[in-house]
């Protein structure tokens, strides 16, 4: 109801619902056509988890909160001899009195080091060999500075530099024994390593990490394998509450977070802890329950982004089908889309849509595939995805079903649920598709998605994964992204700040107009603000717009187009500039809509209003409407122009003021309209015949002289020499390029009708003492006051009969 409200077109007797079954079996069958092209697959991978939840999130799951966290230095001592080292692997001499030569590292995740399986420095970095005491300590040479002052290091020289690879030895495949658990861990190569911060040496934890978990996987695979002996284990020692299991007996039962300052205390206490302090940075929290997530191999449902080409295919639709509305939006997803990592799609919740795999009792195979899929899309088309839960997986397989890999009988199902990112990434396919079918009519892909900047990692992302995979293109044509709602002062809004402004209050004091307007108006590339000022200046905006509609309505009462209308050539110059004005406001509109530049619109109707009719055009025409005979041929070729205005602007007012719109369409007369409702009409499009750059180069000259002119009326109103504008008579010294332009119109129009004063004196001048091209006077008009007409005219008296009418008012009452 309150969409209905505020305008909103939908087919409210007939929404879509997320938990209807057919909407259910529809997502299901979305990923049996995932499975079908063979990218989805289950396996152990670091995963953002909450241990408060205790389930597995997606990015567009968590929020970046700043979180104060330990920061570690951490000496992973080498296990080469000094020897093997100086003669061999870095061909560095270090000198005499060398105990101990270590790679430092930087965390702020203490908890993740008894997961540790390697050490990585980057291959093109140069790397400083720090002598402090009887230690030598490898650190990037341009972090050694930060490094020392962090660890209050004094007295330190620099032996030598090398880089993290060297053609003949290095650093790559030396082993550094581990600083809180057994065993030794080798040193390798990655190019994410970076100098922002720390000391240019990573340590890694597949089972912790995704650039550590896939840095594993390219040493573990027989190319790299060589190099560390030993393939690196995805260790992960923490459960889904973040406690420590026995896998690290040490901490076992202790969260994460508790773990950190004992497993600190333990490195100070074997003397590998350097330097420690705090970090305050930007850290994942979970969006539901507002607490820090960590890093945690787990096993779970993915889709591979590198399978068919996926991340490759999807980079390529983002520039050649989408239309990004701001452009940045493109920048954004590109970026996230080159860079994720594989898409984790399982959710460890107790209900959902389920995701529909079974594992063998007997030998622990998981089975799944697009004919499994489908026949349990099948069962949750007719009873829901309760289903799901409330039968054995006996129940849920079709009949017959054998273990592909041991012909095992028996099977346990899947208890993790879809991602609802993948839920809502399907959308398109369970709603456009059916829906656009039962009309008869093709509604896939959609003209437009909509939403926050945050769904770039949300909605736009998924659905744009969704697409590539199950339809080989992206289901949107343009992808628009707004800002957040903020105060009048660009705060975030809140309750307890009281500065929130609530929809429904600025409806009930405003009207939904004013709410519709005022989304119009924003530029919503930014944030959005909203106040009682703001929408006060909106409602004197829009005020003019219908003042605009009730002086266009009440000017055509006695016109009737078919009788009356005037062709182009009857139109006078003013008439002529007034359509220009519109035309061009058409074009800019239209451009607008088409643009999505909704604000820009909105200035163009009220600067339109406000200016070219209200102060320029009505100003000039209410004498020739309200003075001539109504059968006149120059009210009525005027009369054609309000007409054309007062259908075009209501048209072109309609998407952003509905319900004003319609009233105004409802208020013209049936003979002057071609619809029933304005909604129901065909937009405007600007007629090129209607632009004449002569026209508006003189008309700027002439309004020139009309904004100088009324100038010098207002400083003689001030002087009191004049009451009001007909009172005056205008002098007029131009130059002949001037007097030729004002004489021109004087002669076929009306220029005192221009200036709104009852006489004008033009006189042509070589010379100007103070202006180039023309002067204005003002003195006091000549004869009596018309009181038909208002103007003062020598004429008034003349006639016997009408002595108080000018003769212009005689010859129009005749």
């Amino acid at each position: 109801e309150e969409f209905q409200r505020l305008g909103v077109l939908g087919d409210w007797n007939n929404p879509y619902l997320t938990m209807t079954y057919d909407y259910e079996a529809a997502i299901l069958r979305e990923f049996g056509k995932f499975v079908k092209g063979g990218g989805v697959y289950k396996g152990k991978k670091p995963v953002l988890w909450c241990p408060v939840d205790e389930t597995a999130l997606a990015e567009a799951e968590v929020e970046y909160e700043d979180h104060t966290s330990p920061s570690i230095y951490v000496k992973f001592p080498i296990q080469a001899t000094l020897r093997e080292l100086a003669n061999h692997h870095i061909a560095l001499p270090l000198g005499a009195g060398i105990s101990q030569v270590s790679i430092v590292i930087w965390t702020t995740t203490p908890w993740t080091l008894p997961a540790n399986q390697a050490v990585c420095l980057h291959p093109d970095f140069d790397y400083a060999f720090v002598r402090v005491g009887d230690e030598v300590l490898v650190i990037a040479e341009k972090l050694v500075d930060a490094v020392a002052k962090a660890c209050r290091l004094s007295g330190y020289d620099v032996l030598g530099v090398r880089k993290g690879r060297i053609k003949l030895g290095g650093f790559e495949g030396l082993r550094c024994r581990r600083p809180v658990s057994e065993g030794t861990s080798p040193i390798l190569l990655g190019e994410f390593v970076t100098l922002e911060q720390g000391t240019g040496c990573v340590h890694i934890a597949p089972g912790h990490g995704q650039e550590d978990y896939e840095l594993a996987l390219k040493y573990n695979d027989p190319h790299g394998l060589p190099v560390i002996q030993t393939p690196l284990e995805v260790l992960a020692p923490v459960d889904d509450q973040g406690r420590f299991t026995d896998a690290a007996p040490e901490w076992r039962g202790k969260t994460v977070f508790e773990a950190n300052p004992l497993i600190v205390q333990k490195m100070k206490a074997s003397g590998v802890l350097l330097g420690e302090g705090t970090f305050t940075h930007p850290y994942p929290h979970c969006w539901r329950c507002k607490n820090p997530v960590i890093f945690r191999a787990t096993d779970q449902w993915f889709v591979s982004m590198e399978k068919n080409d996926l991340r490759k295919k999807a980079l390529e639709e983002i520039d050649s089908r989408v239309r990004w509305i701001p452009k940045w939006g493109r920048d954004r997803i590109y970026g996230m889309i080159q860079s994720r990592p594989d898409w984790c799609l399982s959710r460890q919740r107790v209900w959902g849509v389920p995701i529909p795999g079974f594992s063998c009792q007997k030998c622990g195979h998981v089975l799944y595939s697009p004919e499994i899929v489908e026949h349990v899309a099948r069962l949750v088309e007719q009873h829901g995805t309760d289903v799901w839960f409330e039968r054995e997986a006996a129940e849920l397989l079709p009949t017959g079903t054998t273990c592909s890999k041991c012909g095992g009988h028996d099977f346990d199902k899947e208890r993790d649920i879809l991602d609802v990112w993948f839920e809502s990434g399907v959308s398109h396919a369970a709603v456009l598709k059916p829906r656009g079918k039962a009309a008869g009519q093709v509604w896939w892909p959609a003209d437009l998605y909509l939403e926050g900047s945050d769904q770039h990692r949300g909605w736009f992302h998924s659905t744009l994964l969704a697409g590539i995979t199950t339809d080989g293109r992206a289901p949107y044509k343009s992808v628009l992204t707004h800002g957040f709602v903020v105060d009048g002062d660009g705060k975030k809004m809140s309750k307890s700040a009281g500065n929130v402004v609530a929809p429904q209050e600025v409806i009930k004091q405003h009207g939904a107009e004013i709410l519709r307007l005022w989304v119009a108006a924003q530029d919503y590339r930014e944030d959005v603000r909203i106040s009682p000022a703001i929408l006060s200046h909106l409602v004197d905006a829009y005020r003019k717009i219908r003042n605009t509609a009730r002086f266009l309505l009440s000017n055509l009462a006695d016109y009737d187009p078919a009788r009356d209308a005037k062709p182009d050539e009857r139109l006078s110059e003013l008439d002529r500039w007034a359509l220009m004005r519109l035309h061009d406001l058409i074009d800019r509109v239209r451009r607008g809509y088409e643009e999505y530049e909704f604000h820009l619109i909105v200035h163009a109707l009220n600067n339109f209003c406000s200016v070219d009719l209200s102060a320029i055009y009505f100003d000039i025409l209410k004498d020739r409407l309200y003075t001539f005979h109504k059968g006149a041929p120059a009210r009525r070729a005027s009369q054609r122009v309000l007409h054309e205005t007062l259908l075009a602007l209501t048209k072109l007012m309609a998407p952003v003021l509905s319900f004003t719109a319609e009233e105004i369409w409802q208020g013209i007369a049936e003979r002057q309209r071609e619809t029933d409702s304005v909604h129901l009409t065909q937009f405007p499009k600007a007629d090129p015949r209607y632009r004449d750059t002569e026209l508006e180069k003189r008309w700027e000259q002439l309004l020139d002289v009309r904004s100088k002119v009324q100038a010098e009326l207002e400083n003689k109103r001030r002087e009191k020499l004049i009451g009001a504008p007909l009172e005056a008579k205008v002098l007029i010294d131009a130059n002949p390029e001037k007097y030729d332009l004002l004489k021109r119109y004087e002669q076929d129009e009306d220029l005192p009708g221009l200036f709104i004063v009852s006489q004008v004196e033009l006189k042509k001048v070589t010379h100007l003492p103070h202006y180039p091209d023309f002067e204005v006077k003002v003195v006091k008009a000549e004869g009596g006051k018309c009181t038909r007409c208002w103007r003062y005219q020598t004429s008034v008296g003349a006639n016997a009969a009408h002595p108080e009418l000018c003769d212009r008012c005689v010859e129009a009452i005749a």
